[in-house]
């Protein structure tokens, strides 16, 4: 394995290792959190949010990838790949954040999902083939 490969694993683990605390304590301080009742299990609430910290160590992989390593990308057809994914995944991140504080109609998410997923779509976005491990 390359060591370009290692350090993006690294910068992800930190940067999620270090944003998860900050983002469960402004979730609990905002109360954006998952409440107990009775068909739930838990028995305090429980702070949304944890997308987060995985969208922001997606933006610093992808971003260290394009900027510090650009000869692991062959052309920049793919560097325009992964920026139109990283917007993309930007806005379901949004997305996810307002129905978390919000607790948006699902109807309304549904059309702007398939609108983001229209948007992946026509640039070139595509599931060839589906596998299953059974």
């Amino acid at each position: 394995m390359s060591y370009e490969y290692t350090v993006l694993f690294c910068m992800s683990f930190g940067v999620s290792y270090a944003v998860t605390p900050w983002l469960r304590r402004l979730a609990l301080c905002l109360e954006i959190t998952d409440r107990p009742d009775a068909r739930k299990v838990h028995t305090h609430p429980v702070p949304y949010l944890g997308g987060l910290a995985f969208h922001a160590a997606l933006v610093v992989v992808f971003l260290t990838g394009i900027l510090g390593f650009p000869y692991l990308f062959d052309d920049s057809t793919l560097i325009f790949r992964f920026l139109v994914l990283l917007v993309i995944a930007a806005g379901f991140q949004i997305l996810g954040i307002l129905d978390d504080a919000l607790h948006l109609r699902p109807s309304h998410k549904l059309i702007v999902e398939a609108g983001l997923s229209w948007i992946l779509v026509q640039c070139g976005f595509s599931i060839s083939q589906l596998t299953s491990p059974f």
